[in-house]
């Protein structure tokens, strides 16, 4: 891929909680050139099993084709989510997380929780966060059609349930809004912004993001709209890539739920993006969608496609504690028993045991 000796995918997922599969989607990435890469646990509420960061800390301790990164995330529905998110983040940092992922402002699970991240609950978490420069992905807002017609966006957005107009959501610029108020209060965080923070679209607003939080840092995970945004203004977008070459990542969020087709076709996509020239090319995965390339030179490629990464997230993974994760993981398998909906997250927690035995 790219021809890289080395090659980083800051953002990878795996929704279906099962050894084979995500053992499988390591086996694909692995063998297309990846060598280093970073397992995004999701919040329960995305229909992500509660034993998430114990199969991927598992993963992270014995696979070895590719150095892997943990970042945990939050239990906010269910189970601990009596238990402060600053003691929380200390239990992922004890278990040898190396970073946190947090979906909060994305719009949907916006809505479940009533709250965004400048809620005063998680003020003591990210205190911790910009004092200690524990890695941070944060998925913020979708692309801002979401908020418009549905009958403009593509038929599988619409089934996902991707249409947040009907007022019963926060509104586009309340999540931007939210988000610069955590940032403000903590500029020194050491964040990512996932899909570009979804401003392909508005040069002007990306540009002063990157200006004002120096720590801050885009990645280029698809959809495919932001490479549309980009194809816009070509020579406009290779200037900024071009300025804040060393704090944009390269990301796919390939998952174990989609075949290894479009996990092929996520990583063309972006590749093809960063190196073809401004002649138009078919998106791989929406042949009918046109984009650009930005044509980008070896040494900025580099910089995106590993460089970065590694400055972000540590050029040394955390250790794993085995002992406090098997511990941690009887903790809340005890836990789960007493919720009869949580069947597989006990079934899976009584795997984890049995295979770090």
């Amino acid at each position: 891929m790219l021809g890289l000796k080395k090659f980083a995918d800051s953002h990878l997922h795996f929704e279906i909680n099962d050894y084979a599969k995500v053992q499988g989607l390591l086996d694909y990435v692995s063998g297309i050139g990846v060598t280093d890469a970073a397992l995004l646990c999701l919040e329960n509420y995305l229909g992500c099993d509660r034993a998430q960061m114990f199969t991927a800390l598992y993963f992270k301790e014995n696979y070895k084709k590719i150095n892997l990164r943990v970042f945990g995330s939050l239990y906010e529905f269910d189970v601990y989510k009596e238990i402060p998110f600053e003691d929380q983040l200390r239990r992922m940092m004890a278990m040898g997380c190396d970073g946190i992922k947090l979906m909060n402002m994305k719009p949907d699970v916006y809505k479940a929780l009533g709250r965004g991240i400048n809620h005063p609950d998680y003020e003591p978490m990210f205190a911790l966060l910009e004092e200690t420069g524990f890695p941070v992905v944060l998925h913020a807002a979708d692309p801002e059609e979401f908020w418009g017609d549905p009958s403009k966006m593509l038929a599988g957005q619409v089934a996902a349930g991707w249409c947040y107009g009907d007022g019963t959501y926060p509104s586009y610029q309340q999540i931007y809004d939210e988000v610069y108020e955590v940032l403000d209060r903590h500029p020194k965080l050491n964040i990512t912004l996932a899909h570009f923070f979804f401003l392909s679209n508005d040069l002007p607003e990306a540009v002063r993001v990157m200006e004002k939080y120096e720590n801050l840092r885009f990645d280029l995970t698809p959809g495919h709209e932001m490479y549309v945004g980009f194809s816009k203004n070509i020579p406009a977008w290779r200037e900024f890539f071009r300025k804040y070459q060393h704090r944009i990542l390269f990301g796919t969020d390939s998952t174990t739920t989609r075949p290894h087709d479009i996990t092929q076709k996520k990583y063309d996509l972006v590749a093809q993006a960063l190196s073809y020239d401004e002649n138009e090319f078919p998106v791989p995965r929406n042949p009918e969608i046109l984009v650009r390339g930005l044509h980008l030179d070896r040494e900025l490629i580099e910089n995106v496609a590993y460089n970065n990464f590694i400055d972000f997230a540590g050029e040394k993974t955390a250790p794993v504690n085995m002992d406090y994760v098997r511990a941690e993981a009887e903790k809340l398998l005890e836990a789960s028993k007493a919720y009869p909906e949580l069947g597989r997250t006990v079934a899976l927690l009584e795997e984890f045991l049995e295979k770090t035995k």
